[in-house]
């Protein structure tokens, strides 16, 4: 896995409503070396605050132009001062960073599950798959609380995936959790669990619980997790997470490091 710590200028900076921002930059190296699930360091600052960089996933990007996209929504003064920057910018950037997905065999399908942000990493990889051409069956599952906070559905759709919709009050698709969206889609008549993956992203409670629902069913899958990051590159071992081991030992691992991405029946999920 190979890095690039670059000086990079912003093409654009766009709004799309509800705090949540697409910034794209341009690095043909960063590009053609990102795999989907992987992610970025970018210090969002000139000065001194905010010190640490802000560790953001790559939303999509294009190996032959070299535009990278970063889906972010606006949560804290690092994200804030982001959304501020016109095109023209100058960022400092570190990347790709981490283990992206590994991609599914051919001719398995494919569900995506994602709670509200959690769509972010998801949709390079629905951009990568759509790339195949394969008759490959690709559903994306997106959950939010609420009709606003849905991410980017119409985008999954023009990507050439079925698209389900869930939200926690009722206001569009199904009412209620996505992890319940994927229960009832996976106990639906014709579909058959095991000729699957998932790949799922989002806050922790909802991952556990599409880790739940996979292991009723059989279906392999695979998370992206979320954490607060200082370094991002497994030195300062600020985002360990507890894991399952053989023989039920107490073991840690790096979310920036030996993740973001792992197995959705890895995590220790009753430990986080």
């Amino acid at each position: 896995m190979k890095s690039f710590e670059k000086k990079v200028r912003i093409i654009s900076n766009r709004d799309l409503k509800h705090g949540r921002f697409i910034l794209s930059f341009s690095d043909k190296q960063i590009a053609g070396a990102a795999s989907p699930g992987q992610f970025l360091m970018v210090k969002v600052s000139r000065g001194l605050f905010p010190l640490l960089r802000r560790p953001f996933s790559i939303h999509n990007c294009s190996g032959k132009d070299g535009r990278i996209d970063v889906l972010y929504e606006v949560k804290g003064p690092g994200s804030r001062l982001l959304s501020q920057y016109p095109p023209g910018r100058v960022l400092e950037v570190v990347g790709p960073l981490g283990n992206g997905f590994s991609l599914p065999e051919k001719g398995r399908g494919v569900i995506l599950v994602a709670g509200g942000m959690g769509a972010a990493p998801l949709f390079f990889l629905a951009s990568r798959l759509a790339a195949e051409k394969s008759k490959r069956r690709i559903y994306a599952l997106l959950g939010a609380c609420g009709k606003n906070r849905l991410c980017r559905p119409a985008e999954f759709a023009a990507a050439g995936c079925s698209v389900k919709l869930s939200t926690d009050d009722g206001s569009c698709g199904s009412a209620g959790y996505v992890s319940g969206l994927l229960d009832s889609f996976l106990n639906s008549p014709g579909i058959i669990p095991s000729a699957y993956i998932i790949y799922a992203c989002g806050p922790r409670p909802m991952l556990q619980a599409t880790a739940f629902v996979a292991g009723k069913f059989g279906v392999p899958g695979y998370c992206s997790l979320e954490a607060h990051m200082a370094c991002g590159i497994g030195a300062c071992m600020g985002c360990v997470i507890p894991v399952r081991s053989e023989g039920g030992r107490e073991a840690y691992k790096r979310v920036c490091h030996d993740g973001p991405v792992f197995s959705l029946q890895e995590p220790d999920w009753g430990k986080m």
